[in-house]
Parts: structure tokens; C-alpha cells; sequence
């Protein structure tokens, strides 16, 4: 199995019990070493220092997997549509027939709180954070502690942006890559993207 994003290796150490062998990657280097401190000894797990949507990256986990994880709203990180093709084209065709990709399903989660209005630019009611909202783009910036800004209320050089993909764009990277589409598990919050065979 691998895990895409692993950060401290919390998923991994979960299902490790399994018997399943994983391959965990992040390019965070305190992530990989909380993840290496949390799976010491364990022998069915390995770390790569790796971005996963760099292709250069690629090669160095071949398959094939049974599953593939994407938790942790990591793929909220990728912006790029290209880039996301990339990665749903290379994990479908790394997945054994009948594996699985397994994202959060943040985007029922988040737009559903958007179009309630309980997200939107703003600072929280305690001042902690600010949240910048692009809804036509799908993009959010959080900022917290010293990146407060209330006077500024787009998007600045110094903010980690995250794209807020919908359940459609998710279908289209699946129909494109070879995957099925999402499988909603509303009991775990997650969608199942099935090999097409």
C-alpha cells in the first residue's frame, strides 16, 4: 500500500497491524522524521523523501498497489489541474486491478460550509485566524498568529493556498485516468476511486 503524504506515519501505524506492507512519502522533513520515530521497528513499512506530484519522483515506487491514500486533506495541496492529472494517471495505472485511491471527502464537507455561509473571508470570532476565500477558483488561505493581515483580505505572496476540488472535478481526473468514479463512504468521510479493469 502507499500512502501519499504520509506526514507522522499516524495512517500507516494504524493499519500496519494488517499485515499489509506500506510505502509512506512526503517531502516534509519533520513529518518523515515523526513518522520514522513512530514506526520504528517496524518492518513493513518504508519512508521516501518525495513530492508526489512531481513526476521526476515517480520511478521510485513502482507498484503494484492494492491501495493508495491521499488522507489528511493532502490533496487539497495540489492547485495545479495538470498536475493532479498526473498523479490520478500514474496512481491507475500502479493500482492492481480492483485497488483502490482513497481520498478525504473534503469536498462535500467544505462546500456544503460554504454554501451554508460558515465559510467566508474573514477573521474567526476569537481573532486567531483570517481565511481568504476565492469561491469562483475554489482557493483558500488560512492565516494564523503573525500572518493576520485584517486589512488584506486576497491573496499574498506569503500564503499556503489550498484548492477546495469538487466531487465534479474529481469525477473528470477519475474518468480521465482510468479510475472509476468516487464511491462516497459517508460512515469514514471518504471517496473510493475503484481501477477500472
Amino acid at each position: 500500500m502507499l500512502d501519499l503524504g504520509c506526514g507522522d506515519g499516524s495512517v500507516i501505524a494504524a493499519l500496519l497491524d494488517t499485515g499489509a506492507s506500506f510505502v509512506g512519502l512526503d517531502h516534509d522533513t519533520r513529518a518523515r522524521q515523526a513518522a520514522r520515530r513512530r514506526l520504528r521497528g517496524r518492518r513493513n513499512a518504508a519512508l521516501i523523501d518525495a513530492d508526489f506530484t512531481d513526476p521526476r519522483h515517480h520511478a521510485r515506487w513502482r507498484g503494484p498497489f492494492d491501495l493508495v491514500l491521499c488522507l489528511g486533506h493532502t490533496w487539497m495541496l495540489v492547485l495545479d489541474d495538470e498536475a493532479a492529472r498526473d498523479v490520478f494517471t500514474w496512481v491507475a495505472q500502479r493500482l492492481r486491478p480492483g485497488g483502490n485511491l482513497v481520498l478525504d471527502n473534503f469536498p462535500d464537507e467544505l462546500w456544503r460550509l460554504i454554501e451554508s455561509g460558515q465559510w467566508r473571508t474573514g477573521l474567526s470570532e476569537d481573532g486567531s485566524c483570517q481565511m481568504i476565500l476565492d469561491e469562483r477558483r475554489g482557493l483558500v488561505a488560512l492565516r494564523c498568529g503573525d500572518e493576520i493581515d485584517a486589512s488584506c483580505e486576497i491573496f499574498s505572496a506569503g500564503d499556503r493556498l489550498c484548492r477546495l476540488w469538487t466531487t465534479q472535478e474529481l469525477r473528470a481526473l477519475a474518468r480521465s485516468s482510468g479510475l472509476r468514479a468516487p464511491r462516497a463512504d459517508a460512515a469514514h468521510h471518504l471517496l473510493w476511486f475503484a481501477r477500472q479493469r
